[in-house]
């Protein structure tokens, strides 16, 4: 216990300030002062295929949607106006059909193009 107590304590990469301890940096940990890039992790090889094929989908079923005049067809029914509860049943709506899953952003944003191109027009 004694030499645990009275052991010497490394020196690390930068000067200690008054009054702190000095102690090891373990090299595993990032060093402050933005390298913590260098240390990142990559992301999991698990999760990752997963993720990608689910964004695939997403892609895959707005555009499907999107060049099956849907989301033209309903922006004109509402004539280029819509509530969030209009918003609310579109999902839902979605969600019951063979185009879910869908990134409910993305969905907004097609809405929002389908409704400029109204405008246009009318």
């Amino acid at each position: 216990m004694l030499n645990w107590l009275f052991r010497k304590k490394a020196k690390p990469d930068t000067p200690a300030l008054e009054g702190r301890t000095l102690i090891a940096r373990d090299p595993a940990k990032p060093k402050p002062g933005g390298e913590a890039e260098e240390w990142a992790a990559p992301p999991s090889r698990n999760e990752e295929p997963g993720r990608q094929a689910l964004a695939n989908s997403e892609d895959e079923n707005l555009r499907r949607w999107r060049e099956s005049g849907q989301a033209r067809a309903w922006v004109e029914e509402r004539q280029g106006c819509w509530n969030h509860d209009d918003w609310l049943a579109l999902l839902e709506e979605l969600k019951c059909s063979s185009l879910w899953p869908m990134n409910a952003d993305a969905v907004g944003l097609t809405l929002e193009e389908a409704k400029r191109e109204w405008l246009q027009r009318n």
